[in-house]
């Protein structure tokens, strides 16, 4: 609209991923309310190449490929993150890197596969950086272990690889343990003004299979693994808002749990229908009986307590062992109301009705509850799992701005004030 206008210069620069325009005096910026969603990725590429042949310069990221070699080494969902060793390398082309004095050679003896050591004098042309390369870090937890960047003149690939150990914050939904899956965000932080990031390579840039099938790998520890399993990762390399995202899925191994918390506590619980089977004139008996069962049941949850996380809101297992405990409640009520019962014969009646409806409710619930596990309609879907995630992120920033840059000076005195010559301190 502005060209149209004529209030503009001829263009003579034109930033295809930034969307800005120079005249040579102005720069103007292409908003995405002006954008026709019905132009085709062919038909801007043919307008890049009318503009390229007007003599205007077309300026466009560099691509570049990331990989990662993840190993999760511990995952804590009581304080929600998980902890990581990661080797991280990036590749792009960029043939005139030494002669444009990007970088240099660190020395004149190239490695096996012909690339040369180099050193870049600072972090801010790299696609990535090296000394800031997590976005959900915790504070002081990342160590960096290795440093390696090498340049090969014959293809023109530049190549860096880092490897980092540190622990990431995570958000970790615990409603359905221990059927919860977690996903393991990693936030790496990039360059995505001048880098573009590909799903792979392209083929021209002859780098190896190992390194081109496969931008992620993700493996747990042994002692991890015998927890949970790992399931494909999910990417998002669109590089949006400057990090590109990747997903570990982990899924909780329920076997333990099966074995030594949710069984016992049906075998203690299923013993009490046999308290249907005494007298009801031995009532102490009963009463003994279902006592037994209750306390036995409460010192068992202290017993696994510390496989149980410790948590504000009741988890499956929560949930499970607190209906138990119901359970033997009302065996224990219903031994009382027979014993007042106005007859023996009705007081029998009671009791093998109870007794049949306790076994049919009780099994029916245990068959229907295996049924759903072994078809996996237990564990939310990896949608809802996000989604959830995301909501739990709304409710603990909400109200609350934690961007500094949107704190004027002088409104906050805990956070800014002023020495006496008048300059800012940030406390």
């Amino acid at each position: 609209k502005i060209l149209e206008g004529g209030k503009s210069k001829p263009i003579q620069e034109y930033d295809n991923f930034r969307d800005t325009l120079s005249d040579g005096t102005h720069h103007y910026f292409v908003e995405d309310a002006d954008r026709d969603p019905k132009l085709r990725s062919k038909e801007f590429e043919s307008i890049l190449k009318r503009m390229k042949k007007t003599g205007i310069k077309v300026t466009q990221r560099a691509n570049a490929y990331l990989t990662l070699e993840v190993e999760v080494s511990q995952i804590s969902c009581q304080n929600e993150n998980f902890n990581i060793s990661c080797h991280t390398s990036v590749f792009w082309h960029e043939p005139n890197l030494i002669r444009e004095k990007k970088a240099k050679l660190k020395s004149n003896n190239d490695n096996v596969l012909g690339d040369f050591p180099i050193i870049f004098p600072d972090n801010s042309s790299l696609p990535v950086d090296p000394e800031n390369l997590f976005g959900n870090a915790l504070e002081g937890s990342v160590t960096f272990v290795e440093r390696e960047e090498f340049f090969n003149p014959v293809t023109g690939i530049v190549h860096v690889h880092y490897k980092h150990h540190g622990t990431l914050e995570e958000q970790m939904e615990l409603h359905r343990f221990p059927f919860d899956r977690q996903l393991l965000h990693i936030f790496i932080r990039v360059n995505s003004g001048d880098y573009q990031f590909m799903p792979a390579p392209p083929r021209r840039w002859k780098l190896s299979k190992n390194v081109s099938s496969r931008c992620i790998n993700i493996k747990l520890r042994p002692r991890v693994s015998s927890e949970f399993e790992m399931l494909p990762p999910l990417l998002d390399i669109s590089g949006n808002k400057g990090k590109l995202v990747f997903k570990a899925r982990v899924q909780r191994l329920t076997f333990y749990y099966f074995l030594n918390v949710i069984l016992p506590m049906f075998v203690i619980t299923t013993l009490a229908c046999t308290a249907f089977l005494i007298d009801p004139e031995n009532i102490a008996d009963r009463i003994n009986l279902v006592i037994a069962l209750l306390l036995t049941s409460v010192a068992f949850k202290f017993a696994v307590s510390d496989h149980i996380p410790l948590i504000s809101y009741l988890t499956f297992v929560d949930m499970y062992i607190l209906n138990t405990n119901l359970t033997l409640a009302f065996v224990a009520v219903e031994s009382v109301i027979v014993k007042d019962a106005t007859s023996e014969d009705l007081s029998n009646r009671v009791d093998r009705g109870c007794f049949s409806a306790f076994l049919t409710i009780w099994f029916t619930f245990h068959v229907v509850f295996l049924a759903l596990v072994l078809f996996g309609c237990v564990h939310k879907s990896w949608d809802q799992v996000e989604a959830d995630n995301e909501i739990e992120k709304e409710e603990q920033n909400d109200g609350v701005d934690l961007r500094l840059g949107k704190v004027e000076r002088g409104t906050y005195r805990d956070l800014y004030e002023s020495t006496n010559d008048g300059e800012e301190v940030t406390i």
